[in-house]
Order: structure tokens, then C-alpha cells, then sequence
């Protein structure tokens, strides 16, 4: 069993998975318009979310570590993922036809006012918290009967190790 800790996301680390953005004031990723007032700040995308109308959900998750053995794909639509509170950590393997190689699997960290959307295609797991169960949200073209497919990692399963990464 291949064991990961979680990455900490940039632009160009998350680039083959979907669109990584940095809302928060410090931070400059993604195409993110930023204002200042009086007592805030604002950092929000220059681009709607997802490309369709989207649903809102909230997913209440385990901590890691954590054994993933199976992993999901959306064809019909982006999927944005968020923090709700806590940072949390998800595994991600580039498109493909068949199921999730586990040697091309990658984890990543994501911290409040991050958000990540995940190219259709894309095969990744759930979110896990970092500090201990962990709620986020997710936006997504969802509708009942929708086509998700869950598949089990060839080569898997895979460890979310509760460390993060030294890279």
C-alpha cells in the first residue's frame, strides 16, 4: 500500500487537475479580484466557479490518516472544493478511461479560503481534515441519478498520511 502526505497546492502543482485559487489577502493565485474596505478584505474569482449551474453541498469527513480505496470521476461537470473551517486533505490522479493508477496518485492540502475545481475527468477522493473530522463544501452539477463513477485504485489502496509533505 503506497502511503502520501499531503501537499501544500500552488498553480502550477494543481495546473493538470483543475484551476487552484488563493482568496486570501497574502495570497495571489488563480484569477482573483481583490478589495480592500474599511474593516475587510475581499478576494473573490474573476470567473464563475463552475461552467454549468451548480448545486451546493457540505460533506462531513473523518480525519486522516486515512486508507482510500476508491476513487470518484464526474464527466458532466466541475466539481469546486472548499474548507468549511479546517484544512483538509484529498487525493487526485490525472483523467482516464479505466480507473486511477495508484502510482498516479497525488495528495494535497487545502486550507481555508483556498478553493480547488477539478477538471472534469479527474478522479479524486474525498476530502479528509487535517486536524481531526472536518467538514467542506463542494459545488457541483448534481441532480439525482447523476452519472458519477466510483472505482477502486488499480494498484491501491492509498494512505493519507496525517503529515504533510517537506516538498
Amino acid at each position: 500500500m503506497r502511503s502520501l502526505n499531503a501537499e501544500a497546492l500552488t498553480e502550477k502543482i494543481f495546473f493538470p487537475y483543475g484551476v487552484f485559487y488563493d482568496l486570501r489577502a497574502e495570497g495571489t493565485a488563480g484569477e482573483v479580484i481583490r478589495s480592500v474596505g474599511e474593516g475587510y478584505s475581499d478576494g473573490f474569482t474573476k470567473q464563475p466557479l463552475i461552467d454549468r449551474p451548480g448545486s451546493l453541498g457540505l460533506t462531513c469527513a473523518s480525519a486522516v490518516p486515512y486508507t482510500i480505496e476508491k476513487m470518484e470521476r464526474h464527466l458532466h461537470t466541475r466539481e469546486a472544493m472548499m474548507c468549511a473551517g479546517e484544512p483538509i486533505a484529498f487525493l487526485a490522479a490525472p483523467a482516464c478511461d479505466d480507473a486511477p493508477e495508484e502510482a498516479d496518485v497525488r495528495a494535497f492540502l487545502l486550507e481555508p479560503g483556498q478553493v480547488v475545481v477539478l477538471e472534469r475527468g479527474i478522479w479524486h477522493s474525498p476530502a479528509f481534515g487535517i486536524q481531526g473530522p472536518a467538514a467542506y463544501y463542494w459545488m457541483a452539477e448534481a441532480y439525482e441519478g447523476e452519472p458519477t463513477v466510483w472505482k477502486a485504485i488499480k494498484g491501491g489502496p492509498v494512505r493519507l498520511n496525517d503529515s504533510l509533505s517537506e516538498e
